[in-house]
């Protein structure tokens, strides 16, 4: 159930949460406040959303989530400088600053993965699995391999994705060994790479813009809402291209529907947020089809 009389609500961020006995929480971000459902069984189902305090949860705030633990997320918003990153559960003025290489970024996503040493050079610990395509269309998953006796001595680093209005620029930020710690205030996010946009014919810069941004649960995939309504994936364990997908509610020609935020479901399918002529709404990334 949509807060504020519904059809005035505005989502402008998603997140899908590790929660208890394999549901989720998803966390809902308004140009205002910031929004909790807790604990559901099924995203398509109706719940409420419980606005939280501003003071941990601003609005548009960003959620930085191992695969399977809430308690051990991590909160952020960009600024004109860099990037500020809080515990969960703690305020913002609780927050380390890290400034960012180049140009600000106007959005950013994250995840918490596991990370290994490689001669000082942290590398994510991650590769593509047999590529299948899934029910829904979509492009597969990226997934991390299973550790072994063999395997260096894994930690946790901070993947970063951001949207500076030009690039998509992807960083790796080292965490102490304790969940839910903290990168050091002042450490530097150092971009490894940009990942590259569809050319958009007519568009100033030549290429597509991003309207949100979502790392996988396992930091494998990237993924983005694009100014022309598609979606965009990238495997960032490559890194490479995964393709570009039209969602259902483009193929159908809805262009009253403007995607604002996604993010993945417990059953490893995108939730996409907006807002449409009939107010807000919560869609499923089924049925897409290759550009």
């Amino acid at each position: 159930v949509w807060p504020h009389a519904g059809a005035f609500f505005e989502p402008r961020s998603l997140a899908c949460l590790p929660g208890a006995s394999g549901n989720q929480s998803v966390l809902v971000g308004s140009p205002y406040a910031s929004y909790l459902a807790a604990d559901v069984e099924d995203v398509v189902q109706s719940w409420m959303l419980e606005e939280l305090s501003e003071l941990s949860f601003p609005p548009d705030v960003s959620v930085f989530c191992p695969i399977d633990d809430e308690q051990s997320c991590l909160l952020g918003a960009p600024t004109a400088q860099g990037l500020e990153v809080w515990t969960w559960g703690s305020h913002q003025s609780e927050s380390v600053f890290l400034p960012i290489a180049g140009s600000p970024w106007r959005q950013v996503a994250g995840a918490v993965v596991p990370c290994t040493s490689d001669g000082g050079s942290w590398q994510l610990v991650a590769r593509m699995g047999d590529f299948e395509l899934l029910p829904a269309g979509m492009p597969p998953e990226a997934t991390p391999p299973a550790a072994s006796a063999h395997s260096p001595q894994r930690s946790r680093c901070l993947l970063l994705a951001g949207w500076d209005g030009e690039r998509v620029p992807v960083a790796v930020v080292e965490l102490p060994g304790d969940a839910g710690e903290l990168p050091a205030e002042g450490e530097r996010i150092r971009p490894r790479f940009s990942a590259p946009l569809p050319e958009l014919p007519g568009a100033a810069s030549g290429h597509a813009s991003v309207a949100a941004l979502h790392i996988s649960p396992n930091g494998a995939t990237l993924w983005a809402v694009l100014s022309d309504g598609t979606l965009q994936a990238w495997d960032l364990a490559q890194p490479r291209s995964l393709g570009n997908w039209r969602p259902g509610w483009v193929q159908a020609g809805n262009t009253n529907f403007i995607a604002r935020a996604l993010c993945m479901g417990a059953d490893a399918r995108l939730l996409v947020a907006g807002h449409g002529r009939g107010g807000p709404a919560l869609m499923r990334a089924a049925g897409a089809a290759p550009c």
